[in-house]
């Protein structure tokens, strides 16, 4: 197999290779993990599409048990580290324009489900964004989206304070949105366990008052943008995070919660059906 470039870091994309950098890495990467293990009792033996499926890890794990499996992204360094990275013979990957320039490259019902993770907060044509979600999926097939919970993040009258978030959802927020497009829509909490979870809610919380005069509701979006670039830049500068050693902690994916009614959330799980039409039945 010919080298490969690894995509350079950005946090907005979580690779493996850098997840034990730090234990906020970490438990992002748990986060995300865990996610894709939740749709696992939806995807196997079922023809599935993976939206926003960065460098492939988690398209790979659902590949295990799928019928077949694509992986969809923006990004064409990740997707050629996908593609060199993660081979199975029901498992490709497929670059795609931003959801706002153009509809998915695929039929009508084309697939049987469809998991979108850490996608949603990035769209601003969020109704084409769902309506080719609907369009491609089958008749009585299930999408399950995950997406940060502004609550734990955001006062309630702030711009997201991540400048290539669009929109940060709360659960009532999220499940609004969904609703009139999708049936069923059944949203989850992500958390982690007492004394994992901590650590992870003060750093947003730290960062929602250092960056409020960034995000008020007033600022204009290009100075949203350009100031926390430069925040973001110089904070990455110091991590220095592809230089920075792997480390051992203390917890793992089994300190992930997920279910109804879950305190100190970090993340939302929606779990939608699309809609049968009348008279027929459709796995």
């Amino acid at each position: 197999m010919a080298d490969i470039e690894a995509p350079a870091y950005t946090s907005e994309r979580v690779d493996p290779r850098w997840y034990r950098s730090s234990a906020s890495d970490y438990l992002t990467y748990l986060f995300h993990v865990a996610a894709y293990r939740f749709a696992l009792r939806y995807t196997a033996g079922r023809e599935v599409l993976d939206y926003g499926c960065g460098t492939g890890y988690g398209t790979a794990l659902l590949a295990e048990s799928a019928k077949r499996v694509i992986g969809i992204d923006i990004s064409d360094a990740a997707l050629a580290y996908a593609s060199a990275s993660y081979r199975r013979s029901n498992l490709s990957f497929q670059h795609v324009p931003p959801a706002e320039n153009s509809p998915l490259p695929f039929d009508d019902h084309r697939f049987d489900k469809i998991v979108s993770f850490q996608v949603i907060e990035h769209i601003g044509a969020v109704q084409l964004y769902l309506s080719e979600i609907e369009r491609v999926l089958r008749p009585g097939g299930y999408v399950v989206f995950a997406t940060p919970d502004r609550t734990s993040r955001l006062f309630s009258f702030q711009k997201p304070w991540n400048r290539y978030h669009v929109t940060e959802y709360s659960a009532p927020q999220l499940s609004a949105l969904l609703s009139p497009t999708f049936a069923d829509v059944d949203v989850h909490g992500m958390t982690a366990a007492p004394g994992v979870i901590e650590a992870e809610l003060r750093r947003t919380r730290r960062l929602r008052w250092v960056l409020l005069p960034l995000t008020l509701p007033l600022i204009p979006e290009a100075l949203r943008r350009a100031g926390l670039g430069a925040f973001k830049a110089m904070s990455e500068a110091r991590a220095q995070r592809q230089n920075q050693p792997q480390r051992a902690y203390e917890f793992d994916e089994s300190a992930i919660l997920i279910g109804p009614h879950q305190p100190n959330c970090a993340n939302l799980l929606a779990v939608c059906r699309k809609m049968e039409p009348e008279g027929g039945m459709h796995g």
